[in-house]
């Protein structure tokens, strides 16, 4: 069933529409935001669901304290960017938009995607915007955050040693094929041609196949035509195994025993996460002390008259 697009509307309010939608809904720091704004970002978030869910009475005002929290946040963000002259170039949005355009074809198809959502390429680059200053702020907010000491990493590599243990795995090159016949024809030839490399890149339709095949260590388990293939000797060609993506012609080319990583190898890891955990310790303490001294307004009465419908569009 095609979703309809949602459309806010207001109850229990003796104002006309348009008056209402000229009202201030939240206020933090003198910072207003508007019943017209709000009723956007509420379709925004609502956008896409599944219609049951959105005229849920808990999944709307879940949103609405998303949004209300959102706005908080943001609005204190902006004051710290704005007192440390922090800002978002032209040039740093552009760029960021071409990261995201890259993942499409051609910019059509990047418009028709934004569509979809019902969100307009300058909505859509005013969100863009808002993440790009929130990274630096929390980049400015943590940067005198210290890195984990190696009495931190060592311990939280001897409470978690099981995250760092290897399961067994198998390092692989395949040729996959689509139909049996074409399988059983190239795995004849393969046994007296053994330039398996050469006829992967030719033949295999598997993403690998530019990499002669090559698939890299693959742990046991992850697929049945794998973990069979390694039943034979090292080295041994597989004759064509079915699975869901097509018949897969096999050679094990080495084999790694279940081991547990040593400190040394996990060492780069686990400080990565831990001055990560850290950095968002910090912000989220900056956060709730920034929001502690705000002065935060919200008419709840308005805020609740608002309900969602939704068109048959």
């Amino acid at each position: 069933m095609k979703k309809g697009l949602f459309f806010l509307i207001l109850l229990a309010t003796a104002c006309t529409a348009s008056k209402v939608k000229k009202q201030i809904i939240l206020e933090v720091n003198q910072n207003e935001l508007s019943v017209q704004e709000f009723a956007q970002r509420l379709t925004e978030k609502l956008q896409g669901s599944d219609i049951i869910i959105a005229k849920s009475t808990e999944t709307v005002k879940n949103m609405k304290d998303v949004i209300v929290s959102d706005f908080i946040n943001y609005t204190l963000l902006k004051e710290w960017a704005t007192a440390n002259n922090l800002s978002v170039t032209p040039e740093e949005i552009e760029k960021e938009i071409q990261v995201f355009r890259s993942q499409y074809p051609d910019d059509i198809s990047f418009r028709a995607s934004l569509a979809e959502d019902n969100i307009t390429m300058e909505r859509w680059k005013q969100n863009l915007e808002k993440t790009i200053l929130e990274r630096k702020v929390n980049q400015d907010v943590t940067k005198n955050v210290v890195e984990p000491t190696d009495k931190e990493i060592s311990d939280y590599y001897q409470q978690n040693k099981s995250r760092f243990s290897q399961n067994k795995a198998y390092r692989i090159r395949q040729i996959v094929l689509a139909k049996s016949m074409d399988a059983e024809k190239l795995y004849a030839q393969i046994k007296k041609d053994t330039d398996f490399a050469a006829l992967a890149k030719e033949y295999s339709i598997s993403p690998e196949s530019k990499e002669g095949g090559e698939l890299g260590w693959v742990e046991e388990g992850v697929a049945d035509v794998f973990d069979e293939a390694a039943k034979q000797p090292l080295k041994t060609i597989t004759k064509p195994l079915k699975s869901p993506f097509g018949y897969h012609i096999v050679q094990i080319l080495e084999r790694r025993p279940t081991r547990q990583k040593t400190l040394q190898e996990a060492r780069e890891l686990i400080k990565q996460e831990l001055f990560e955990d850290k950095k968002q310790r910090a912000y989220i303490v900056w956060l709730e002390e920034r929001r502690s001294q705000a002065t935060v307004k919200i008419n709840n009465e308005l805020l609740e008259t608002m309900t969602v419908e939704l068109s048959d569009e």
